[in-house]
């Protein structure tokens, strides 16, 4: 069986290298073919040179992808992979020595499974501030922490793996690729290409197993640990909720739902509130980025209402998206519309013969004057 390990990467050549020496240390099972695929996604940094260092202890092969963004990237590694399966991971990852013997177990046990994904752990290099850690779910999860409590199997729908750890069989997934509108860049926090793909996969008869042997760890580097990251991430988070969920019908103001906007103003003004110790003073209803309840410390509670209030930001920017696309969806119908209706009108005046038209004019000349000496 041959199997691709791909990487896509930007700029973190130093997380790089110690992912890239871990994966030295893998067992490759006996009938195995290995290829390691680096895709520089545009790197300005040393990527290259690391990636040259290891190609005496890996069957390693670099890719260029020039557009920007984790779905051209893996999107790169698909077209350039010709194996049976292609697994993914992170640049920031250290995977399990015996991680692609339990990838080969997994094919044995399910080899329809067009997914297979496995646990991610998280791994923090120093801990993080706790009230921090108590305000971010996400922080605690190591952001793609994965820990189904489910035994080895097909997941339910509606249930996913992530892209730290994930296979495909490539007869399973044919020319499906990822969407670019989904997967983070330098210009976008929004992820989800994962389960957008997957649920393609799934619409299309696959299915996903979870095999939890198949783990990894996730290095959750300082720089993400920080509050201002945080709150960035959490924009994107709310803005990722409105471009794959099913939006429903309802009055915009601006772009986005009216009653998201009130919602916006509640969650600011109770966020106001929390700075002086004042709380919950304006009712407020179901917290959209994750619970406001138990009890905490006053610092815990400003966080929480600000990860509430980005949150929401995030959504009425996830919503001005898309307005924006289904009018740009609209415009281009239009415009089809319209050269489909010029292409047919000059179809059927090509189909006329030139002396019909002609005496099709002079009848509605002749007529015309007629009218006129009538008038």
């Amino acid at each position: 069986m041959r199997i691709t390990v791909a990487i896509c990467t930007w700029n973190r050549c130093g997380l790089l290298r110690q992912t890239l020496e871990e994966l030295t240390r893998v067992i490759v099972p006996e009938s195995t073919v290995l290829e390691v695929l680096v895709v520089n996604n545009k790197c300005s940094d040393a990527t290259d040179a690391v990636i040259d260092e290891f190609r005496a202890r890996l069957p390693i092969c670099r890719v260029f992808e020039a557009r920007p963004g984790l779905s051209h990237a893996r999107n790169a590694a698909l077209a350039a992979s010709a194996a049976e399966y292609i697994i993914f991971t992170d640049d920031d990852v250290l995977v399990d020595e015996s991680w692609l013997v339990a990838l080969t177990k997994a094919v044995c046990a399910f080899p329809e499974a067009t997914v297979i994904g496995g646990a991610i752990a998280p791994w923090f290099p120093q801990r993080p501030d706790p009230d921090i850690l108590e305000a971010f779910p996400v922080l605690k999860r190591g952001f793609c922490g994965l820990n189904y409590d489910y035994a080895p199997g097909v997941l339910p729908d509606e249930t996913y793996v992530w892209g730290a750890n994930m296979a495909y069989r490539r007869a399973g997934i044919e020319d499906l690729r990822f969407d670019p509108n989904f997967g983070r860049s330098p210009t976008s926090a929004v992820g989800a290409e994962e389960i957008d793909f997957i649920r393609r996969v799934r619409a299309g008869g696959g299915s996903v197993v979870w095999w939890p042997d198949m783990r990894v760890r996730h290095y959750v580097i300082p720089s993400r640990m920080t509050l201002e990251y945080l709150l960035m991430y959490t924009v994107g988070k709310g803005c990722e909720t409105v471009l794959v969920e099913p939006v429903q019908s309802a009055r915009l103001l601006g772009g986005a739902p009216r009653w998201l906007w009130r919602q916006y103003a509640e969650a600011f003004l109770n966020c106001l509130l929390s700075f002086v110790g004042v709380a919950d003073v304006v009712p407020y209803p179901v917290a959209l980025s994750g619970s406001l309840e138990g009890t905490a410390s006053a610092r815990v509670m400003i966080l929480r209402w600000r990860r509430e209030v980005q949150f929401l930001r995030g959504m009425i920017i996830g919503h001005r998206q898309l307005t924006r696309r289904r009018r740009q969806l609209d415009r281009e119908a239009r415009s089809r519309w319209t050269e489909s209706a010029d292409e047919s009108l000059n179809h059927v005046v090509r189909g006329v013969p030139r002396q019909e038209r002609s005496a099709q004019g002079c009848e509605q000349s002749t007529s015309g004057n007629r009218s006129k000496s009538f008038s």
